[in-house]
C-alpha cells in the first residue's frame, strides 16, 4: 500500500511538472579508460565508453530533480 501511495505521488509531481516550462531532456556519452594491476593482468589499459540519457524536471522555481541512466561499458581479460 505505501508503494503505490509513494508512486502515486510521484506520478502526479511528475506529470504536474512535465506540462509547466521546467522540462528539460538530453543525452550524456563519453570515453571510458581503465586500467587494472595485478599477477594475472597485463600491464595495459582496456578503453570502453558509457552512454545515457537524463532529464531536467522543475517541481518549483528553486527546487527541481534530475533522474538520469547511465551504461557504462567495460571489457576484462585475463592472460
Amino acid at each position: 500500500m505505501k508503494t503505490k501511495l509513494v508512486l502515486l505521488v510521484c506520478i502526479s509531481i511528475l506529470s504536474t511538472s512535465v506540462f509547466s516550462q521546467g522540462f528539460k531532456i538530453g543525452i550524456k556519452g563519453g570515453a571510458t579508460i581503465n586500467k587494472l594491476t595485478g599477477k594475472s593482468f597485463d600491464e595495459q589499459f582496456s578503453f570502453g565508453y558509457h552512454l545515457g540519457g537524463f532529464a531536467e524536471i522543475d517541481v518549483t522555481k528553486k527546487l527541481g530533480i534530475q533522474p538520469e541512466v547511465l551504461f557504462s561499458q567495460s571489457t576484462v581479460t585475463t592472460s
